[in-house]
Order: C-alpha cells, then sequence, then structure tokens
C-alpha cells in the first residue's frame, strides 16, 4: 500500500503543480523548464514519504496506529516536504534571496496548503481502494452451530494453583487488557466473561493445538467457528459473533492469515 500511494502522490502533485500553477511562478527565475522542475519537487516529496513511512513501520506497530499519530505524520511530512523544496531552490532558481527566512517560511506555508488538499485527495482514493478490496476479499463464514469435538482444557495462568476449565467449542474469544485476559465461553445460553492473569502470547501459545483459534489484532484471540458475519472496511474487518455484546477487529496486519484461515473453516 506504501508503494500505491507514492505513486498515487507522485502522479497527483505532479498534474497538480504542473496544471494549475497554484502559486505564482516566475518564470524568469527557472534554472530549468516548467515541466522538469514539477518532477523535481514531487520527487522529492514522494522519496520524503517513502522514506518517512517505511521508518514508522519499522519503529511503530500497526495495531497501535491511530488517528492522532496520522495526523502528526502528515503535518510532519508537510513540514519536511517545505524544507526540501527550500532547499531546492539553489538548484530549480537563479534568485539572490534563496536563502532568506523568507523564502523557507514560504516554502513551508505552500507545501502546507498544496499538501493538504492532495493529501485529502489522495487518502480519499485510498481508502475507496482499500474498502473495495476488503468487501471483495470478505470470507463467508459458517453459521457457528456445530457439535462440540474437542475436550475441556485446564487452562494454567500466572498465579499459583489457579486454572480456567476452557471448552473449546464455546470459547468466543479472548481479550487481553495488560497482563489480564478476559476469556469469553457461552455455556448454558449465557455470554460468560472470566478474568485471569496471563498474556495473550502465552494463552496463544499454550492454546495453540485448537485449529481455528486465531489471533486477529495484538488484543484479540477469537474463535473463527463462532463468526457468524465478517464486514470489511478500509481498516480490516469487524467479525461478529452472535453471542458477543461487541465486535472482534482484524487489522491489515492479520487480514492474509484471517482470509487464509477462513478458507478452511
Amino acid at each position: 500500500m506504501r508503494w500505491r500511494n507514492a505513486l498515487l502522490l507522485l502522479v497527483l502533485g505532479y498534474f497538480f503543480l504542473f496544471l494549475f500553477e497554484p502559486f505564482n511562478v516566475n518564470r524568469t527565475e527557472h534554472l530549468f523548464p516548467f515541466w522538469l522542475i514539477c518532477l523535481i519537487q514531487i520527487s522529492s516529496v514522494v522519496c520524503i514519504y517513502i522514506l518517512l513511512t517505511g521508518a514508522l513501520q519499522l519503529i511503530v506497530s500497526e495495531d497501535d496506529w491511530t488517528i492522532f499519530k496520522e495526523i502528526l505524520l502528515l503535518m510532519g511530512l508537510m513540514l519536511l516536504i517545505g524544507i526540501a523544496n527550500y532547499a531546492l531552490r539553489e538548484v530549480i532558481y537563479d534568485n539572490p534571496e534563496n536563502r532568506s527566512v523568507e523564502y523557507l517560511i514560504e516554502e513551508i506555508r505552500n507545501a502546507f496548503l498544496v499538501g493538504t488538499l492532495i493529501l485529502f485527495v489522495l487518502t480519499m482514493i485510498n481508502a475507496r481502494l482499500l474498502e473495495r478490496d476488503n468487501q471483495r476479499k470478505t470470507p463467508i463464514p459458517k453459521s457457528g452451530d456445530h457439535q462440540p469435538v474437542h475436550p475441556p482444557i485446564n487452562l494454567p495462568t500466572a498465579s499459583a494453583n489457579e486454572t480456567l476449565t476452557l471448552y473449546p467449542d464455546q470459547l468466543l474469544c479472548i481479550k487481553a487488557d495488560g497482563n489480564y485476559l478476559e476469556v469469553y465461553q457461552y455455556r448454558a445460553g449465557t455470554c460468560t466473561k472470566d478474568i485471569i492473569r496471563l498474556t495473550l502470547q502465552e494463552a496463544a501459545h499454550r492454546l495453540e493445538r485448537l485449529p481455528n483459534l486465531l489471533q486477529t489484532h495484538r488484543a484479540y484471540l477469537v474463535n473463527l467457528d463462532q463468526v457468524t458475519k465478517a464486514t470489511g472496511n478500509a481498516q480490516g474487518y469487524q467479525l461478529e459473533i452472535a453471542q458477543l455484546p461487541f465486535s472482534v477487529p482484524v487489522t491489515r496486519k492479520h487480514l492474509p492469515a484471517f482470509r487464509e484461515a477462513m478458507s478452511s473453516v
């Protein structure tokens, strides 16, 4: 998706700069043809986008990504673009005032003005593409009506001499809350919630022999046999389980494993 965004940014940005000339253009100062200057400027923008988003992928988990972080990313991106365009002035403009503070402020301002519009259009296009892609690939889950086939499991917890009896065929999902887990099961016509001291990674390891228990989010393990509906959107999926009072998210990071697992359920 990052490379697709970079390509869209290159195409949209170039034609916007070249066709609309959003700011006053003094061609007498140009050291290159205007079309080439537009290409140089938008190429620097794309390079900054690729490098910045690539660095963020290494240090920020996709499951931890929020709208606030997205806004900070866009603001940081436009600030860097403005600074880069200021640095390019010596290369593309013949103007003795290229290194003035006035032009630095102007380039940053222009980056925010034009960048906001271009990135808004890019975000809308990308959201539509992701939504269409997810809706097209949304698997159709089974109804969840099945006979028990797995015996109960005594799940050890982090507390000494404490275990939780887990019924795999009645297990709905496991939700992490720090070092504690909320275990949701549907027994005797009631959705029950047990809280135990255990990490999600430890629970996943101890229950790895259960074929249809899958991690869909950094905080969720879900029993795919119980899923009754999967709704696709631009961020991933929302899974519905009839007996569960909330939906279970599937983040983009876990989509490939989820689709593969659902194809065999």
